[in-house]
């Protein structure tokens, strides 16, 4: 028993005899057998962990070799992308921060995904990989119908709105086919409230873009420049003729721009130039022609026989 107590060096007397081995020089330690024995213990342990480190520092050498020799296979060869025209092919990897050349293996699509989305005029977006070398690309952006113009803010026309009612900033890269849409003038009466990624209430831009669908559903309409809702029932709207035309917000909508059409080509016909025209319904349409207003006397002596402005 005191032998391998002093073997294992646990008991008091191991102890002991351990100070004691201590106090002998060192050549008499190295040779001393105990000592030897403990010496191959520890050598032994530490040998295993040297080896297993080896061998894990080698295995990801490996790995990465082989990932290496297999990159140029995943590389992006095809985009297959998909959207409403707005923003092309080359403008959504840009978005994305991709050159086209990056490994499919290890590309992160969903952060790519968060990316997009990060532009408020983008509705929706996925992207997926297809190995060994096509990405895909679905894009829904945001389709302006109006630009925002509010006197009290400071980038008075910097935004666009959906048909949506959804605010989101105009790029003039992205939208230049789009600068020429109409300006909805004053929308709220803050402009503060106007920003990117607000969605204005429905009952406030909704009849805005019920009367511009019905307008562009008609052939013989002039562009429409400027729309403006200084009332709840008034619309407002200016033509590029100069001719602003004022409209009742109600369900007659589409009667009250047969009645604009019907002016306006009475006005060709006379060679005359509306500047003011009221379309409410159910009555006579007040027009003013030219410098001075309209009246039933310039009716009588313009007018061909026989045709009346309804």
């Amino acid at each position: 028993m005191a032998r391998n107590s002093y073997r294992d060096g646990r008991s008091g007397k191991g102890k002991g005899m351990h100070s004691l081995e201590k106090a002998l020089p060192l050549h008499v330690r190295f040779l001393n057998r105990v000592a030897m024995l403990r010496g191959m213990r520890h050598l032994r342990k530490w040998g295993i962990v040297a080896l297993a480190a080896g061998l894990a520092v080698w295995l990801g050498l490996w790995i990465k070799e082989q990932v290496d020799a297999q990159s140029e296979n995943f590389q992006i060869r095809t985009v297959d992308y998909t959207s409403a025209g707005i923003v092309s092919k080359e403008q959504a990897l840009e978005l994305m921060g991709l050159k086209g050349n990056e490994n499919l293996v290890t590309l992160n699509t969903g952060k790519l995904e968060k990316k997009l989305l990060e532009y408020s005029f983008v509705s929706s977006a996925r992207v997926t990989a297809e190995l060994p070398a096509t990405l895909h690309v679905e894009l829904s952006e945001r389709v302006p119908v109006v630009r925002l113009f509010c006197e009290d803010m400071a980038d008075a026309d910097k935004y666009f709105m959906d048909p949506d009612g959804f605010v989101f900033p105009c790029d003039h890269r992205l939208h230049a086919r789009f600068l020429g849409i109409p300006i909805w003038l004053n929308p709220c009466a803050d402009g503060s409230r106007i920003h990117a990624g607000v969605k204005l209430d429905r009952d406030e831009f909704m009849p805005i873009v019920r009367l511009l669908r019905l307008i562009y559903a008609r052939d013989n309409v002039p562009v429409v420049r400027v729309v403006s809702r200084p009332k709840e029932w008034k619309l407002v709207v200016e033509l590029e003729t100069g001719t602003e035309a004022v409209f009742v917000n109600d369900d007659t909508l589409d009667e009250q721009i047969s009645r604009l059409i019907m002016a306006l080509r009475h006005a060709k016909e006379q060679k005359r130039h509306i500047r003011h025209i009221l379309l409410a319904p159910k009555m006579g349409i007040p027009v003013e022609y030219g410098e001075g207003p309209y009246t039933e006397a310039d009716d009588e002596e313009d007018a061909p026989a026989g045709e009346d402005e309804d």
